[in-house]
């Protein structure tokens, strides 16, 4: 999950490339840079126990799915930052660190509009 990016990225290793469909949207690194996107899918999964659908851009430049703000929104999702949880559909998730170093890391991505 990410608050401060604006839209969903899903790696291009998670889907089939015959499920992506084109799109004209342009995504933007916090420093400016391009991230190249293949399309738009919506990716099936599985939170706990329930089933989700997660719509989202796909890139081969992401090596884990981003959830952004737009998807956040979308699902209602509450966010307590003093318990370290969220709450979808009326349940509650620990979050976790990051698998990599074990620490909570911040990333910035924005939404580029022709």
């Amino acid at each position: 999950m990410d608050s401060g990016c604006e839209i969903t990225v899903i790696p291009a290793d998670m889907v089939f490339r015959c499920d992506v469909q084109d799109t004209n949207q342009k995504v933007l690194a916090a420093n400016g840079t391009d991230i190249p996107v293949l399309g738009r899918t919506i990716l099936q999964a599985r939170l706990g126990s329930q089933d989700i659908e997660i719509d989202g851009l796909v890139s081969e430049h992401v090596s884990d799915p981003m959830l952004g703000i737009d998807w956040l929104q979308k699902n209602g999702v509450v966010w307590n930052f003093a318990e370290c949880e969220i709450a979808f559909n009326q349940q509650k998730y620990p979050l976790l660190p990051s698998r990599r170093g074990g620490s909570y890391r911040c990333r910035r991505v924005i939404l580029a509009e022709d």
